[in-house]
């Protein structure tokens, strides 16, 4: 590749000199000038022509996807998506418009040009260019071909550094697939040698390199982007999905896990895909919470138990936003990595029983190391809710509907009202979890005999612990810790059906 490009880059510089050797050393500054004139001037336009080519583009795509339904729907569903589009594009063609301005501006020039040396040449028709101007004149048009080998070279080098390090990037990810690694022989082939050349190298100290990320920025949402930084997150995208794609969750193990944790941080690292993502999710959650389909896509189904998992995080992800969604992608990477190290999906289906599931979640380590990833994203409370819900559903189809049960389980809330408030207290003023657990194990298990499991009441005792603090029981009495507990077993999805169920078995 090199040879071509020395030649071209030869050829413009001894044209130059030969141009400018032959018409003397005035004739030559007043092309230098056209030529600096003409760099100034591209680099002037070519952030409003940029936009304006990124904003031509955008009313033909948003007519092609109107035309088909499915990118109709998307366009509707993820009006930023357009918007990035445009700023992609814009910052894509920066450098090349930068390239094709100069060229203009300089074609335009010839005519000021030819004015100017017209009016200089007036009387001197005749008169013969001493050798020292001619010399001086050549010198000047080295000048002018360098400017003209510059221009060339930003855009040239910038986009196939672009490339390799795009490639580099795909090669060396963690996630990478044997398809992206091969990539890697062209780069270390063509690319790195092209940009190793004495010219790309002096480009880049004469700040070409800067130039091009210049040319290649842009705004978004009030942040500054980078195209490089955008496109390397993009290729890194592309190999997490690549290890994703063909497998069924059951096939998945920690490097599945780790892509999904890869996308995650990929997805918070953007700018651009911050915001995309957080309105796709957002809006995505929310009609699947409401029995909706988004993009004709239904709300994915984990089997009865997964949905207690997934139900927490579409909570979370309906509130997500650019500013937090890093974050929550981060904590769902973390939870599905512990959901398959601990092998929870094998009983994730609908005919896995809950029970089992819970003592799962439980005698694994699984609850345990779920509470760390819990406590470092505060926004995770609904997925909190809805594992210790599991538990709470369990015990209320042994009890019954939670508005009976100060006739039906009256000695019984009161015991618990009592074991509550005699419970340990934590050094910040919440109720100790462990503590109340065993209380509630002798309590429920033993004294009352009711028929449900040890981790069952792990998972009761901690939702009735986030129910409670330290402060708020000094003030109550038996009756309004009965109604606090009643009430918190009332907020339990899927309370009604667990009592019908637990009564339709008893009958």
């Amino acid at each position: 590749m090199n040879s071509p490009v020395m030649i071209v880059f030869l050829a413009v510089i001894l044209f130059n000199f030969l141009v400018s050797f032959t018409r003397g050393f005035k004739k030559a500054a007043l092309r230098l000038a056209t030529a600096l004139l003409s760099l100034l001037g591209a680099l002037l336009i070519t952030p409003m022509l940029s936009a304006s080519v990124a904003s031509d583009v955008l009313p033909g795509l948003e007519e092609s996807m109107s035309s088909t339904p499915e990118l109709a729907e998307l366009m509707q569903a993820s009006p930023e998506l357009f918007e990035a589009i445009g700023t992609l594009s814009s910052m894509l063609v920066g450098p090349l418009v930068f390239l094709l301005l100069y060229i203009l501006i300089k074609l335009i020039m010839i005519i000021p040009y030819f004015l100017v040396s017209g009016l200089t040449s007036i009387g001197a028709k005749n008169k013969k260019k001493p050798p020292f101007n001619r010399l001086l004149g050549g010198a000047v048009g080295l000048v002018i071909g360098a400017v003209g080998v510059f221009v060339l070279s930003v855009p040239l080098f910038g986009y196939l550094e672009l490339g390799g390090t795009v490639i580099t990037s795909v090669a060396q990810s963690e996630t990478a697939t044997s398809e992206a690694t091969a990539f890697e022989f062209y780069n270390t082939e063509y690319v790195q040698p092209a940009l190793e050349s004495p010219v790309a190298q002096l480009t880049g100290k004469l700040g070409g390199n800067a130039l091009f990320r210049n040319l290649t920025s842009g705004k978004w949402q009030g942040e500054e982007l980078e195209l490089e930084s955008e496109l390397v997150i993009f290729a890194d995208i592309v190999n997490s999905v690549q290890v994703l794609s063909g497998k069924s969750i059951e096939e998945f193990s920690d490097t599945e896990t780790d892509a999904i944790e890869a996308l995650a941080d990929d997805i918070g690292r953007s700018s651009l895909l911050s915001v995309i993502c957080s309105g796709i999710l957002n809006r995505a959650s929310t009609s699947w919470q409401n029995g909706e389909t988004f993009l004709g896509i239904p709300k994915p189904e984990m089997g009865e138990n997964g949905d207690i998992i997934v139900g927490g995080f579409l909570k979370v992800f309906s509130t997500s936003d650019a500013s937090n969604i890093g974050a929550d992608m981060g904590s769902f990477a973390d939870m599905f990595a512990l959901v398959v190290k601990y092998d929870l999906i094998s009983l994730m289906d609908g005919d896995g029983n809950e029970g089992d599931f819970v003592n799962l979640m439980d005698s694994s380590g699984f609850l345990s190391e779920a509470k760390h990833v819990i406590d470092a994203n505060p926004r995770l409370i609904p997925v909190n809710d809805a594992i210790h819900d599991a538990g709470m559903r369990l015990l209320i189809a042994e009890l019954g509907l939670p508005e009976d049960y100060r006739e039906s389980c009256g000695e019984l809330m009161n015991d618990m009202a009592n074991v509550i408030h005699s419970v340990p207290t934590n050094g910040d003023g919440s109720i100790n979890e462990e503590g109340l657990a065993e209380d509630l194990k002798e309590l429920l298990i033993v004294e009352h005999e009711i028929n449900v499991s040890e981790s069952t009441v792990v998972l009761v005792a901690a939702g009735v612990a986030d129910h409670f603090t330290a402060q708020e029981l000094a003030s109550l009495d038996t009756d309004e810790v009965i109604d606090k507990l009643i009430e918190r077993f009332g907020s339990v999805e899927g309370a009604i059906e667990a009592a019908n169920g637990a009564n339709g078995r008893r009958s």
